[in-house]
């Protein structure tokens, strides 16, 4: 065996775009040469994408979702030296990387349709161009929104494939979402424009449509058992389905007084609910989803969003914050990387998250450590770097904080 051989990590799980024919299947020879895998559909569980030009759907997806993106050379570089190379160097980027973020403001957005009229998706199409999104031809977990129509009540079977969906982040929203995108030159948080994922019926007599029984998510049949012996209580029915789902008990409770029907081991509460349940642990959707996912029961403390936060949100003046992140890679208990979570967060809170750091608009950097390109570029162009840690006081405080005790410093400088 070469010295090469088996020198990346078994778990590095690679794909490529924007190569040739011979190029591609060089690469995907030099992956299992070195010991990593190979995919030729880019999901959500790869951990580098090989690319030859930052363009494609591929690169946006891998944007998105915070997959790495490498130039051909890396690769040969790990080869050449028969260990794993940093990546830094490697990275490619957009070519206009230091100029201003494109005013083409859904540009990374991947829109699904659903259940539209004829005349909706007209309309919507023209919607989804102004901003620079693109349309999903089909719903994948690729997909970022799906955008649906006013008369918007899928059927049963539908409705799990949503479901499915949704539990990648993928999220459901009115047309409105798309308008106010539009109104407000920039993509805005999804935060009161979500639709849920229930079926209504209809009346006999008046052909309207109607909300579904309060407790029919509790004649759902289970599909795990991590949630079994436990009592949960819940406000919504999409929470009350996650919790079927896993095969526990759902206690319902008045979202203004906190009173439940029985004595609950977990309370879902939203972010933003500005209080806290006085029994049972306090949890997030996120929890129950990622739960689900992996088919575990997750310490609620090992990501920030498995519990609710209960400050007021958006939290005043962060809407003016636009807040790019370095490093972060490694996986959370969900198998996606910590970098996705504090995306997230940084939108939760009401400020702007962008991939691509710019001098003139990114006013904070997040860093794992004081090193890379991202790290000593925010340093020459006087943009704080911050450790996660100020994110996470944000948070707890219900404001935006004082950087200074958070600044992410080298050795040397003090």
């Amino acid at each position: 065996m070469s010295p090469s051989s088996g020198c990346l990590a078994p778990g590095l799980v690679v794909s490529a775009t924007g190569l040739s024919f011979k190029e591609r299947a060089a690469v995907e020879k030099l992956c299992v040469k070195l010991g990593a895998s190979f995919m030729a559909t880019l999901t959500r569980g790869a951990s580098h994408l090989i690319a030859g030009a930052p363009n494609g759907p591929k690169y946006d997806f891998a944007v998105r979702n915070h997959i790495r993106v490498l130039r051909p050379k890396w690769l040969y570089a790990c080869e050449a030296k028969g260990s794993f190379v940093d990546e830094s160097e490697f990275e490619i980027n957009e070519p206009n990387l230091h100029q201003e973020i494109s005013a083409l403001f859904l540009d990374s957005c991947y829109v699904f349709l659903a259940e539209v009229t004829p005349i909706e998706e007209r309309y919507l199409l023209r919607k989804l161009r102004a901003g620079g999104a693109t349309r999903s031809p089909r719903l994948t977990e690729q997909t970022s929104h799906v955008v649906v129509g006013a008369q918007f009540n899928p059927s049963e079977e539908a409705l799990e494939r949503y479901r499915e969906v949704a539990k990648y982040g993928t999220r459901f929203v009115m047309s409105q979402w798309l308008e106010s995108c539009l109104s407000a030159k920039m993509n805005v948080p999804v935060d009161g424009f979500e639709v849920e994922l229930v079926r209504h019926e209809k009346t006999q007599d008046s052909g309207k449509r109607q909300r579904r029984p309060t407790h029919v998510m509790d004649d759902m049949v289970p599909t795990s058992d991590i949630f079994r012996g436990l009592r949960i209580g819940v406000q919504h029915e999409e929470d009350a389905a996650l919790v079927v789902r896993g095969g526990g008990k759902v206690i319902r409770y008045d979202s203004d007084s906190l009173a439940f029907d029985g004595v609950p081991t977990h309370v879902v509460l939203d972010h933003g609910s500005q209080k806290l349940a006085a029994q049972g642990t306090c949890v997030s959707r996120k929890w129950l989803s990622s739960c689900l996912m992996v088919n575990s029961l997750l310490p609620v403390d090992s990501n920030r969003l498995y519990s609710p936060i209960t400050s007021k949100l958006p939290i005043a003046k962060m809407d003016q914050m636009n807040i790019t992140v370095s490093g972060f890679y490694m996986k959370t208990p969900d198998g996606f990387p910590l970098r996705g979570s504090l995306a997230a967060l940084i939108r939760l809170l009401g400020a702007k998250f962008s991939e691509r750091m710019a001098r003139k608009s990114t006013t904070q950097l997040i860093c794992e450590s004081a090193s890379g390109d991202k790290y000593a570029r925010a340093r020459d162009w006087g943009i704080p770097c911050l450790s996660v840690d100020w994110l996470y006081s944000c948070a707890d405080h219900g404001q935006i904080v004082e950087t200074l005790p958070f600044i992410v410093r080298t050795e040397t400088s003090g």
